[in-house]
């Protein structure tokens, strides 16, 4: 019997962040319903380590290691050994809600296509919660097409969305981006999705390190469009 989820985790120097990011995976009570497919991306601290101690206890994970290639190539490695019917994608220095599933579930077995859900920004002293709307909603088509263009209060990244795998034939990352690679896959998933859903939830916590590729990017964003 095929799994309901596949999370897929890039992995790259993150040893001081996964244990939490992982513990927050661990905790959830999905059974045989979910894999959980780890790319070490060449690390050089003891991220593999780790992610090969969790891989061990848990037989839903599984750990795949490559040379160093950049997060388009760890990603594109998951995707090679997904089975599930519906993707996520996880960063290892984020972690998601000890609801996340129960919260999930019911819209995975209703069929949606497309599932978002709100996120925090998590900072040193504060949380920053993001959110979409005020109740929970069904998308259509247009809509998502025009808030994705916007790009305000539909933002481009991965972990704030579930994807059917469907969707997602035939696509890759761009291994020649270091920047903006989910955005390069969304603007081909989301003319594909039919039945969208949006869920009036925080279930995703991202952690804003000063070190990140985004830092700068991030908070700018964030800071005008939340009103930090």
């Amino acid at each position: 019997m095929g799994k309901k989820l596949s999370i897929m985790i890039p992995v790259f120097n993150m040893q001081q962040y996964l244990d939490e990011c992982l513990q927050s995976l661990v905790g959830q009570n999905w059974e045989d319903a979910v894999e959980i497919i780890i790319v070490d991306d060449g690390s050089t601290d003891d991220s593999r380590k780790i992610c090969q101690k969790y891989a061990n206890k848990y037989s839903y994970i599984s750990l795949y290691c490559k040379s160093n290639g950049g997060v388009a190539s760890a990603r594109n490695m998951a995707l090679e050994h997904a089975s599930g019917e519906y993707f996520y994608w996880i960063d290892p220095d984020d972690y998601i809600d000890d609801e996340f599933w129960d919260k999930i579930e019911p819209l995975l077995k209703m069929g949606y296509d497309f599932i978002f859900f709100d996120y925090a920004i998590c900072f040193s002293n504060r949380n920053l919660e993001c959110k979409f709307g005020n109740c929970d909603e069904t998308i259509n088509k247009e809509k998502l097409v025009h808030l994705f263009s916007d790009g305000v209060k539909m933002q481009s990244h991965l972990h704030t969305k579930i994807l059917k795998k469907t969707w997602w034939e035939g696509i890759k990352f761009n291994e020649n981006l270091s920047l903006c690679e989910d955005y390069d896959v969304l603007t081909k998933i989301v003319p594909r999705a039919e039945r969208i859903f949006y869920l009036n939830d925080i279930l995703y916590y991202y952690r804003q390190r000063s070190d990140s590729i985004c830092h700068n990017i991030s908070v700018y964003d964030m800071t005008s469009v939340y009103k930090l």
